[in-house]
């Protein structure tokens, strides 16, 4: 292609060119070798001269040009290259068990993939990390008008974040309280956690009490469980939950009163 100003209108003759040969094929034309030339006002190549082969282009060496051997220092280049958005993705996916659409997420800015390692690293489930980044974090970032690079939220504060919730020390719910907690002095996990008094109790112990109380302040509940009602154990359990205020580990609350009911 002739006539060639600027990159632009390099790019934009590419552009051109992509559309106008597969439109071509499409309606099944033969694509022949031809010189071209650029008209920028309109946008638009036209065929100037068709050329057989490339040599007809005559092609030659240039005897004022050495060779270069590139070997001696591609090892050197390699080594100095940075990772490519490619190479990124399916690293992602095999070393986080990432979905191919949330590698692609991840991997499309290099702040955003940064981030994300840096809190998978951190994390014990880096699939959640991921499905938290993506689905929330990033909304929350967007609401604020904030880039990741400006985030409050240290990857690795987040990661602890999300062990909290993938260890049932805190619900999904309360995980989101805690992110814009976060989110807004940039306090981390534990303190947010703290502060809020949010730390599932998990203590057998404690929450056996806990289901005795409910189960002696509950008597219609624990008679129509024991009549075959299996949805009558819900009523008890927010009794449980009520006497903890929300602390307790919903978990194992189901599971101590279902042993307690049955005994």
């Amino acid at each position: 292609i002739k006539n060639m100003n600027s990159i632009s209108a390099v790019r934009r003759a590419l552009a051109y060119e992509i559309d106008r040969q597969t439109a071509a094929v499409q309606r099944g034309e033969k694509l022949v070798q031809s010189t071209r030339r650029w008209d920028d006002a309109s946008g638009q190549t036209f065929q100037m001269r068709e050329k057989e082969s490339s040599h007809d282009y005559r092609y030659f060496p240039d005897p004022d040009l050495l060779p270069v051997d590139t070997s001696a220092f591609m090892d050197e280049v390699r080594a100095r290259r940075p990772e490519l958005p490619a190479e990124k993705r399916a690293r992602f996916i095999a070393d986080y068990g990432v979905t191919d659409d949330d590698a692609n997420r991840l991997s499309a800015e290099r702040p955003l993939a940064d981030y994300f390692e840096q809190a998978a690293r951190v994390a014990k489930n880096p699939k959640s990390v991921s499905n938290w980044v993506i689905n929330d974090l990033l909304n929350k970032l967007k609401l604020g008008e904030k880039p990741i690079e400006d985030c409050p939220i240290k990857p690795q504060e987040l990661a602890k974040m999300v062990n909290k919730v993938d260890e049932n020390k805190i619900s999904r719910s309360q995980g989101i309280e805690v992110l814009l907690w976060m989110f807004q002095d940039g306090s981390s996990a534990d303190e947010a956690i703290s502060t809020m008094g949010l730390e599932q109790v998990s203590d057998t112990g404690a929450i056996e009490a806990l289901c005795a109380q409910a189960i002696e302040a509950s008597p219609k509940a624990v008679a129509e469980y024991k009549s075959g009602k299996a949805q009558a154990i819900n009523a008890i359990k927010g009794q449980v939950m009520k006497l903890s205020q929300g602390k307790a580990n919903p978990a194992v609350v189901g599971e101590i009163l279902a042993k307690m009911l049955s005994a």
